[in-house]
């Protein structure tokens, strides 16, 4: 199990992924934009993944990617979007994204990508 944290500006999207995780024993922290989770990275240690929508006001999931990379380097980042685009997708890949889902999310898979990512 790992900590996980889940960055989305929609809330329902927060809830669904830490309810869904919780369940599976994992610990959940929410960020509401993409600079409260780069505060929240700094400020706490342990964060194992982040669950990252990539359209978000203030930072976007590949700007908080950009940024993981570079300062958080053994953290893997999951991006999700509802506008799956090729060049989104292969912005993900080129910055190191460990992986890119599209909403909607069925739980199943949702929790493969996260176990394989953690594993």
């Amino acid at each position: 199990m790992g900590k996980i944290l889940i960055v989305d500006d929609n809330v329902d999207m927060l809830n669904f992924f830490q309810k869904a995780l919780e369940r599976e024993g994992h610990v959940t922290v929410q960020a509401k934009n993409g600079l409260e989770a780069l505060e929240i990275l700094q400020n706490q240690d342990g964060i194992d993944l982040i669950l990252s929508d990539i359209r978000m006001p203030i930072k976007s999931g590949i700007d908080i990617l950009k940024e993981v990379r570079t300062k958080y380097p053994s953290i893997k980042v999951v991006l999700i979007t509802g506008y799956a685009q090729v060049e989104e997708y292969l912005q993900a890949m080129e910055y190191g994204a460990y992986e890119y889902l599209t909403k909607p999310i069925r739980v199943n898979d949702l929790l493969t990508c996260v176990n394989r990512a953690l594993a």
